[in-house]
């Protein structure tokens, strides 16, 4: 499939992907504009990069955590992990950010938000104790 448009908003995320510093940024907007096919284009189309993208789901934390976790195993080419919670999960990704570059998308991040009780603090703790360690570039899709 040929992307077309939002050349700007691709070459800002770009950008991003590609600083050795750890990052994040929000994607929002009206729903069905495009913005999680932008950001799994960005994704491609970044080289050397290993990519986690996790498109959350509006039913339990338990199963956002199960299914996050299948997708992180996939990333590394792993075996089956089993995490006994998002922050778990997260925390994995950030640890394995101390060494490589990777991009991480949570995207439809309002259906994990009204799950998982203070996911917000969360991620900001996350993003905060890595910050001057990690190489993760972060973003979250919301409507």
């Amino acid at each position: 499939m040929t992307f077309i448009g939002r050349a700007k908003e691709q070459e800002k995320l770009l950008a991003q992907l590609s600083s050795p510093t750890q990052n994040a940024a929000l994607l929002y907007g009206r729903r069905r504009v495009g913005k999680s096919e932008l950001i799994l284009h960005t994704m491609r189309q970044a080289s050397g990069i290993r990519s986690i993208y996790y498109e959350c789901r509006q039913t339990t934390a338990e199963n956002n955590t199960r299914n996050l976790s299948e997708v992180i195993a996939e990333a590394f080419d792993m075996p089956p992990l089993a995490f006994s919670d998002i922050e778990a999960a997260l925390r994995f990704v950030f640890d394995r950010a101390l060494s490589e570059k990777i991009a991480l998308a949570i995207d439809e991040y309002p259906y994990l938000r009204d799950v998982v009780k203070g996911m917000d603090s969360i991620l900001q703790v996350l993003l905060d104790e890595y910050r001057d360690r990690s190489h993760l570039s972060s973003s979250a899709g919301r409507t």
